[in-house]
């Protein structure tokens, strides 16, 4: 049986190939403020990894095809996922790693309660020791006061009535009262926030993340901020839905 062979000019022609018909998928990986910050970001289909040492990454891929982005810091604390649909243009997307709601919050309230449950118990046998003594002492006490009221009744001398002097009584002085202005209990949202909840309601109350992005004319950073902002204000709640985030109203 005849072997196949492929030679490396052939590979190198079938390389080239695909570069020559493929877009290009590139962007920045930015913390809350904007700023670039050091990640390993990921490509599917087929898998391709770049690590952004400078927040930016770039990918040559084919065309007409969905694809999945992943950015993880370099700590691999925090990763967002993002589902893209490439056409046949050049496609730049930046990606916003922000700070999971409430983590910081959890390991507080985790490593307090390991450390009362660390603490140990009090043992019984020394409440009953301490509870002892204190009876004795008690009891001491007593007797010694009341032999101290019987010896100074019998002794008290016997003298004449006296009138008991009336002194006025100063009237208590009466403080102004000061009213403090109430603290406000609403806060503003500006244009975005309002938008973006108005949205929210249109489609009835619950919605992907990646169809308001189509719905708005922002940039997909500018969406990941807004909605973790509303989140923090109580408008909101992002849930994971498969590969796929769902933004709910609250």
């Amino acid at each position: 049986m005849k072997q196949l062979t492929v030679s490396p000019l052939f590979l190198l022609l079938a390389l080239f190939s695909t570069m020559a018909n493929g877009v290009v998928i590139s962007g920045t990986v930015v913390d809350s403020t904007f700023q670039p910050m050091k990640a390993v970001v990921e490509l599917s289909s087929p898998t391709q990894v770049v690590a952004a040492s400078n927040g930016t990454f770039s990918f040559v891929v084919e065309p007409n095809k969905n694809y999945t982005l992943t950015a993880t810091s370099i700590n691999s604390t925090f990763r967002e996922t993002n589902e893209m649909n490439v056409g046949n243009q050049d496609v730049h997307f930046d990606i916003v790693l922000i700070t999971p709601a409430g983590f910081e919050s959890d390991v507080t309230d985790l490593n307090e309660t390991l450390g009362e449950l660390a603490q140990p118990e009090t043992p019984l046998n020394a409440l009953e020791d301490t509870t002892i003594p204190i009876t004795w002492i008690i009891a001491l006490l007593t007797i010694v006061i009341g032999i101290g009221v019987v010896y100074l009744y019998r002794n008290k001398p016997i003298s004449p009535k006296k009138v008991k002097d009336t002194q006025p009584v100063t009237p208590a002085i009466q403080l102004p009262q000061i009213t403090l202005p109430a603290a406000p209990t609403t806060v503003e949202l500006d244009s975005f926030k309002v938008e973006l909840l108005k949205l929210l309601k249109e489609k009835g109350g619950a919605v992907e993340q990646k169809e308001l992005r189509r719905e708005l004319p922002w940039s997909e950073a500018r969406v990941s901020i807004e909605i973790s902002e509303l989140e923090k204000m109580g408008k909101l709640k992002k849930v994971k839905k498969g590969r796929a985030n769902l933004v709910k109203l609250i």
